[in-house]
């Protein structure tokens, strides 16, 4: 029997189901800004940060997972936590392999020296359409998690569903206001 299955859904997301002490947990991983995020879906992982250390740990050690993710070219040092597993008060933290690394100190000056590049390198169309993709892609994303949810048996009146349904209205708005209205309604709703 398979302890790690995978469905890419395009070339900025990934579906993973990995099989934990005889239970199997369903992640993302997306890229956002240019970094993997592992975001969890299960409420005992996002409840649990011991929990979900472990679970993370050991699929870092998964051959099968390893593999995929070379298919993929995605580095293991340029995944991140979509929540604080307790090592720092980041939101995001760098797995590199292994979740005790400590992610290293961005340097300033070359922060600032890619922000200029961009800025020389993009016009304000080419910046504003990125935009645009960006957030109709977090809408799907978290559409997704809607779906699930409701799948699992959540919905309307549920506290966690009605939070990722907020966050859904937010983009929505978010991806109107930047005119993205027929990406946006090309999905279905919750």
């Amino acid at each position: 029997m398979l302890e790690f299955e995978f469905e890419i859904i395009n070339e900025s997301s990934i579906n993973l189901r990995y099989l934990f002490g005889g239970e199997w947990f369903t992640f993302n991983l997306y890229l956002s800004d240019e970094v993997w995020i592992l975001h969890p879906f299960e409420g005992i992982l996002l409840g649990n940060k011991e929990m979900s250390r472990l679970v993370i740990a050991d699929m870092f050690t998964n051959k099968t997972f390893l593999v995929m993710l070379a298919k993929e070219r995605i580095l293991l040092s340029n995944i991140h936590a979509s929540m604080d597993l307790g090592q720092q008060s980041e939101q995001q933290i760098p797995l590199r392999g292994r979740i005790e690394d400590q992610p290293e100190p961005a340097d300033h000056k070359d922060n600032m020296d890619d922000m200029d590049a961009f800025i020389q390198g993009n016009s304000i169309e080419e910046v504003i359409e990125q935009e645009k993709k960006l957030v109709v892609s977090r809408v799907t994303y978290f559409r997704e998690i809607l779906k699930r949810m409701f799948m699992d048996g959540l919905g309307p009146n549920d506290e966690e569903f009605d939070k990722v349904r907020g966050i859904v209205k937010v983009y929505e708005e978010a991806a109107q206001k930047l005119g993205n209205q027929d990406d946006l309604f090309n999905h279905k709703r919750f």
